[in-house]
């Protein structure tokens, strides 16, 4: 889900060693009352990129700043700096998105990654697989709410092998049929919410 209560998210925080607080402030979640949503990419995205000015130097950390108190972290794929490895690749998925995706869309990535410097060995790089290989099924095509709130990580997929040379896992979509059925000891039977009753002895199967 990409809204749950916030209860569910500092426990599950607290279980990663996470707090709340810093990813509201880091400008992936947004907090209403006693819910928190996960926030996509293009919310993330600022309206101007931050540049360097003539002769200034990276700061250490990436370009970390202090936000003013309340301010939640944004990003563009223009940024002259990025504070996070998420930051780059929300930051990547802008960019292949907004060069129109498909081939041109890798190949505005790729040219961005290699200004950047980034291998397979970056951290963006890293993430960005272990994203991709943890992403939800509900994301993985489009055509449902989840996958089209959520399009970067279809694009994280698309960019992982040409740009870092590192191969994605397959990605299988289930027929709907099968969306409605369980495996239980190697067998495919309807419904998710009981398993079949055992058959009685002396019954054919």
């Amino acid at each position: 889900a990409a809204e749950f209560r916030f209860n569910e998210a500092m426990l599950l925080g607290r279980a990663v060693g996470m707090d709340v607080a810093s990813l509201v402030e880091a400008g992936l979640l947004a907090r209403t009352g006693d819910k928190v949503r996960l926030l996509s990419a293009r919310e993330r995205r600022r309206d101007e990129p931050i540049r360097l000015a003539p002769g200034q130097l990276v700061p250490d950390g990436a370009g970390e700043t202090r936000l003013q108190r309340g301010a939640r972290r944004q990003v563009h794929p223009h940024d002259a700096v990025f504070h996070s490895a998420i930051d780059e690749c929300h930051a990547l998925a802008l960019r292949q998105a907004e060069a129109g995706g498909g081939d041109a869309g890798i190949g505005a990535a790729a040219s961005m990654a290699r200004q950047r410097g980034w291998t397979a060995e970056s951290r963006c790089a890293r993430l960005m697989a272990a994203l991709v290989n943890a992403a939800p099924e509900a994301v993985r095509f489009p055509g449902n709410a989840a996958a089209d709130d959520f399009p970067e990580f279809r694009a994280w997929h698309a960019l992982l092998k040409p740009l870092f040379g590192i191969e994605p896992p397959e990605w299988k979509q289930r027929l709907p049929d099968q969306l409605a059925m369980r495996d239980v000891n190697g067998t495919w039977y309807a419904g998710l919410d009981e398993e079949p009753e055992d058959e009685e002895e002396g019954e054919d199967a």
